[in-house]
């Protein structure tokens, strides 16, 4: 039998993006961007377009999409650990 601290709860990304310490660290814009570009389907979601095979070679390849995620990652790049 498993116990309860032995299990753990699944997150979809978007949830993480949603979660508090996200939004702490990046700022409500940034927390919002992320969103946007991945998980909402208001905006590009490309994590959805991307996990379930829905575009194609030359929408994968374009270069607004991966200035789009090369950006996202660079945002990432900047975090920083608070030492105080």
């Amino acid at each position: 039998m498993i116990q309860k601290a032995d299990a753990f709860n699944l997150k979809t990304f978007d949830h993480l993006l949603n979660d508090e310490i996200i939004i702490d660290v990046f700022g409500e814009d940034k927390s919002l961007y992320f969103r946007t570009l991945f998980t909402d389907k208001r905006g590009w979601n490309m994590r959805n377009n991307v996990a379930h095979g829905m575009l194609d070679t030359e929408q994968f390849h374009n270069k607004q999409n991966i200035d789009r995620i090369l950006h996202a990652i660079l945002c990432l790049g900047m975090v920083r650990l608070n030492k105080d």
